[in-house]
């Protein structure tokens, strides 16, 4: 084999390759619930997701599907639980299936522009797949729910997976005689750069700072030097009073995390944009991975569920 041969060959393959995987890219969110009635409610991360994805995948399939908009509908298809031996860490993986009904024009040949009728009932539509992985912070100091959604834009978004948490919620207190007082929500992790992430808030509500726990025996605060039995790191929490923002005390802080012998370890900002919509700013998250790359099946073109749920649960195991 000559070297053109060769490096054709070459070519060739790659090409093959590359058109067996293709690009995912990965949305971060935080869920939390918030009370009717109340403006400024505290950040109270939905750990019960947990429970309500449960018994949503102990219903039969049909009891599963949820109209979407229009046409569209989706339903949980896949859920996998694993907690670690202290119960207080949960990792939740799944995928939902979602369609458009009530679409039958007829198939087209690319090779040789044939036409014919479309064999699929007015019912039914093409399965569109939506990978999403939870990660459930439930311990006694600490609680929080990350959540990472494959970005399909055929598919289900963040929205949607949370209406359709909100869905299940109140028809399975309705089942119970119970009222659902809160509602689910979620917030954007923000993916630019921090400063701008803050300076871009139409409103900060809150700024949690962690630092080192040797603080509190140093001459700032001159609290006892015996300070083994405290947890690595101490939360301070700033609240903004109702109606203000704290994006010039958020920025402060974010100055202390940047210097190089700060006792700073982490900053967390919750705030909301000018339409409204949550934003959560984490230092810990910025430098995480946004894109993966996927094996495709030959036969459909679409992703591997076994191989893209196990990439974003190493990445969700990191965080």
């Amino acid at each position: 084999m000559n070297c053109g041969v060769f490096i054709l060959f070459l070519v060739l393959n790659c090409k093959v390759i590359m058109e067996n995987f293709k690009t995912r890219k990965i949305e971060y969110y935080s869920l939390v619930k918030k009370n009717y009635r109340e403006i400024d409610t505290p950040i109270t991360p939905f750990t019960e997701v947990i429970s309500l994805l449960k018994s949503i995948s102990q219903l039969s399939k049909k009891k599963r599907i949820y109209d979407l908009k229009s046409d569209k509908y989706c339903l949980l298809d896949v859920l996998d639980i694993v907690n670690d031996d202290n119960n207080d860490i949960f990792i939740v993986s799944g995928m939902f299936k979602s369609a458009i009904s009530n679409f039958r024009p007829k198939l087209i040949n690319r090779r040789t522009a044939a036409e014919r009728d479309n064999p699929k009932e007015k019912v039914e539509g093409e399965i569109e797949r939506t990978h999403f992985c939870l990660k459930i912070y439930n311990t006694e100091d600490y609680k929080d729910v990350l959540l990472l959604v494959e970005k399909n834009t055929n598919g289900v978004s963040a929205c949607q997976f949370v209406n359709y948490l909100n869905h299940y919620n109140k028809k399975f207190a309705k089942q119970n005689n119970q009222k659902v007082r809160y509602s689910i929500k979620y917030s954007i992790i923000a993916r630019d750069d921090i400063d701008d992430a803050i300076k871009n808030l139409a409103r900060t509500k809150i700024a949690e700072l962690h630092v080192d726990k040797q603080i509190l025996g140093s001459d700032a605060l001159n609290f006892s030097n015996r300070i083994h039995c405290a947890q690595k790191d101490i939360v301070i929490t700033v609240k903004a009073e109702r109606k203000n923002s704290i994006s010039d005390i958020a920025l402060d802080i974010l100055k202390l995390f940047k210097i190089a012998d700060t006792k700073v370890t982490r900053l967390r900002v919750w705030g909301e944009t000018c339409d409204k919509q949550n934003i959560l700013i984490d230092t810990s998250l910025f430098s995480k991975k946004t894109e993966i790359k996927c094996e495709l099946n030959p036969e459909t073109g679409e992703v591997s569920t076994a191989k893209i749920v196990s990439q974003m649960k190493n990445i969700i195991n990191d965080l």
